[in-house]
């Protein structure tokens, strides 16, 4: 079974949903595609934080909508598990939004991908392959603008470093 996201954020001013949301600041969503390019989840955010969350199909048909609301510092854990009760992701939230670590699983156990995020900004990721060698890694400042990837080989040496100048972020499906 292999686990994939396609995450991108997209600020989202859209009014009828903002109002019926009944957000008074800033509104946005992101969206979670399937690899056919259908929305998976859209995700809006009312002041940063979570408020809803729309499921669909890969055909594009709604399944299913969740509406949250938080008092101020809600800790939220979530762990994803595969069918034989394998972990597949642990995620942790404050208020809506990436806080803490972040981490997916391989079959077995091991890390394949862990990050860290602060007031919902990635500010670390780390990727490792099924021998658990650290492949990629990439590091970003404060405000997750402004980050330092590097590829690795098998023996740990870098072999490719890129800056890159964030202006949205972009999961692509993990393997």
């Amino acid at each position: 079974m292999k686990i994939f996201y396609t995450l991108f954020f997209i600020v989202g001013f859209t009014t009828s949903l903002s109002a019926q949301i009944k957000c008074n600041g800033t509104f946005r969503t992101e969206k979670e595609t399937y690899r056919n390019g259908q929305t998976r989840f859209e995700y809006s955010y009312c002041n940063d934080t979570c408020v809803r969350v729309d499921n669909y199909r890969k055909d594009g048909v709604l399944i299913g909508t969740k509406k949250y609301s938080y008092t101020p510092d809600t800790v939220s854990i979530m762990n994803v598990y595969r069918e034989d009760g394998s972990k597949v992701i642990y995620e942790r939230q404050i208020n809506g939004r990436d806080d803490g670590e972040y981490y997916i699983y391989y079959p077995d156990g091991s890390v394949q991908l862990e990050a860290m995020s602060k007031n919902g900004i990635r500010l670390s990721e780390r990727i490792y392959n099924e021998k658990g060698v650290l492949t990629i890694e990439t590091l970003c400042d404060e405000q997750g603008m402004n980050c330092i990837s590097k590829a690795f080989d098998e023996k740990g040496n870098v072999i490719k470093e890129k800056k890159i100048k964030a202006s949205k972020v972009v999961y692509k499906p993990v393997k």
